[in-house]
Formats: structure tokens, C-alpha cells, sequence
């Protein structure tokens, strides 16, 4: 997405790949439709419905059909949106898509000008740390929904580089996966934050066998969830990428 930071380009944008739904494969995290176990008012509902719809026409990427729509109308659904998820997080504070949504909204609205067409990042550091804070929130309210983990655990690795973080959210989550689906997804989403560890721990003067340490552990997850569905696209996306880096990062 335009919103992420600018050092994702070099490996973080081949590891933290959109999790494609396959037959074989990983589970599909759709925000928002896996529902929250707080009860909601109807009035909580419609300010979702309606901050998402501000969002999509903010941003693309959320957007359910291709929208034609000036800056200056993307940058207001953009604000709207962000004081629409603000509104609902207040009205029901135990509404975990409400918070999921604030998160998305201060980490992932764009801003259209001129210069940047396609819209640019509006990210600071304060918008980051709120960010963070309402995905912690929404993970906290129900640790066992995909979604949640999957948002916080990608918003902790791109924006802190916190890949200890990210990983130790996926092995909580393993052992109350319900399906070989979501084992995958789990044990998948392990080995990258364990990749990108070793790959920008190198980079940062890691010492050599702590680096060597986590390739070898993002290796031993993708083993495991090889075991699991050995045909799934998102495994063999993973081995081959581990492939691609055992030279720089295991030796």
C-alpha cells in the first residue's frame, strides 16, 4: 500500500504478501467480516458501513468497485472516515472492528495532491503510535480472529520493525487455529517476520549467527506448514524465498 514506509521496497514487500485465498493455501484475512463477540448497536453498524465506504473511496485499496473521484474528495473521505471510526470507537468502546478500523484509517489514509496523484502516505509518528495502539486493541479484545492478528502483526513489522512481536502473536495464535488453513497462515506469517528479522538484522550489523539463527527458524516453519499442505502457493512463495536468501543469511 502507498502508506507503508519506504524501506518495505527491498524485502518486506515479497515476505508480507497479500494472503491469497487457495483451496490449498492460507486463510484470507477480510477485515471486518468476521465479526466481533461484543454485541453492537445498529448505530454502531452504520458508522462502520460508512467509515469503510470513506475509507475505500480514500483508498483503493479498500474499495469494493473501482471509484472515479477527485483529490480533494479522497482527502475529505479521508478525514471523514478517520473521525467516523473515532465516533464508533467512542460509542462502543468493546467493538473490536471499530478499533481495527481507527487503526487502518490513521495508518493507511492517503493524502492527493498534484505531485502525488496516486495519493502519498500521511503518516507521522503520532498517527503511527495511535495506529498501533487501537490494532493492539482490537487484537486484545479477540486474540483468536485472524484478522486482528494479521493487521497488528503487519502494523507492528512495518512501522516498529518489530519482528519478535509480530512472531510471538503468530504462536499464540497456532494453538487455537481451528482449521490446516489457519495453521498455515500462522506458521507462514512466523517464518517471514523470522526472515525480515534476519535480513535487516544483517544489514544492521546482527552478529552472523544470530542471523543465521532466524533464517533457520523461518525455515523450520515453513517445513511445518509444508507438512501441513505441501501444495499450497503462499508455501512454495516462502521456500522460495528462503532459496533466494540462503546464501546472504544462512552462512
Amino acid at each position: 500500500m502507498a502508506g507503508r514506509p519506504c524501506w518495505l521496497i527491498a524485502i518486506i514487500l515479497s515476505l508480507m504478501i497479500g494472503i491469497g485465498a487457495h483451496a490449498t493455501g492460507e486463510v484470507t484475512p477480510n477485515p471486518g467480516t468476521t465479526g466481533s463477540p461484543a454485541a453492537v448497536t445498529e448505530d454502531a453498524v452504520r458508522l462502520l458501513e460508512l467509515g469503510k465506504l470513506l475509507m475505500g473511496q480514500n483508498n483503493p485499496e479498500f474499495a469494493t468497485t473501482p471509484l472515479k473521484l477527485s483529490p480533494e474528495a479522497r482527502n475529505t473521505a479521508g478525514e471523514q472516515a478517520l473521525r467516523t471510526f473515532q465516533s464508533l470507537v467512542k460509542l462502543k468502546p468493546q467493538y473490536a472492528d471499530g478499533w481495527l478500523w481507527l487503526g487502518l484509517a490513521l495508518t493507511e489514509t492517503l493524502h492527493y495532491s498534484k505531485e502525488h496523484p496516486e495519493g502519498e502516505s500521511v503518516l507521522d509518528e503520532a498517527r503511527i503510535t495511535d495506529g498501533l495502539s487501537a490494532l493492539r486493541i482490537a487484537y486484545q479484545q479477540n486474540p483468536a480472529n485472524l484478522t486482528y492478528v494479521c493487521c497488528y502483526s503487519d502494523a507492528l513489522m512495518a512501522y516498529r520493525k518489530d519482528f519478535d512481536a509480530a512472531r510471538k502473536l503468530w504462536d499464540r495464535y497456532l494453538p487455537i487455529a481451528t482449521s490446516d488453513c489457519e495453521r498455515v497462515t500462522a506458521l507462514i506469517q512466523a517464518g517471514r517476520a523470522c526472515l525480515n528479522k534476519a535480513f535487516f538484522g544483517k544489514t544492521a550489523g546482527m552478529p552472523t549467527e544470530e542471523v543465521r539463527g532466524n533464517y533457520q527458524a523461518a525455515v523450520n516453519y515453513v517445513q511445518q506448514a509444508a507438512r501441513l499442505l505441501p501444495k499450497s502457493e503462499n508455501v512454495r512463495e516462502m521456500q522460495e524465498l528462503l532459496r533466494q536468501h540462503r546464501k546472504t543469511l544462512s552462512k
